[in-house]
Formats: structure tokens, C-alpha cells, sequence
């Protein structure tokens, strides 16, 4: 098995797909957006960071800052 390094940006599969198996299993969802992850987003998710764009990282967030956000937004309802 190949090890993924394909993402579906819009299906809800966990994990990385490997070139083959990502061709195999859109052949039907054509308007689907697939995205080739390099190593540099990788080191990122191994350090539990987020980039803040997956184009290009330059700047990343930690997931617990991201849990806090989720937090205060949809469980605290802040009103502006």
C-alpha cells in the first residue's frame, strides 16, 4: 500500500490518500477538490499547529488556541 499524501478538501474521509486510491474513489464525484500535502503542512500537524492558509503556510495556529475559538463562538454565544 502507497503510503497518502492527497487530501479530499471536500469529502469527510479522515487521513491522506495515496495518488491511485484518490483517482480510484473520485471517479464519480468529478467537482470534488483534491490537494497534494507536502511535508512542511505535515511537520505542522505533528507539532499539533494549523496553517492558516494550506496553499502556502507561513503562519500557523495551535489547535488548543482553535479550541478556545470554537469554544467562545458556538458554546459561549458572544453577542458583538
Amino acid at each position: 500500500m502507497a503510503e497518502g499524501s492527497y487530501k479530499c478538501t471536500d469529502c469527510d474521509h479522515e487521513g491522506l490518500w495515496c495518488q491511485a486510491c484518490l483517482v480510484r474513489v473520485h471517479q464519480w464525484p468529478p467537482f470534488h477538490h483534491a490537494r497534494k500535502w507536502d511535508n512542511h503542512t505535515l511537520q505542522l500537524f505533528n507539532r499539533k499547529l494549523f496553517p492558516a492558509s494550506l496553499l502556502r503556510p507561513r503562519m500557523a495556529f495551535t489547535f488548543r488556541l482553535l479550541k478556545l475559538f470554537h469554544m467562545l463562538n458556538h458554546v459561549g454565544r458572544p453577542t458583538l
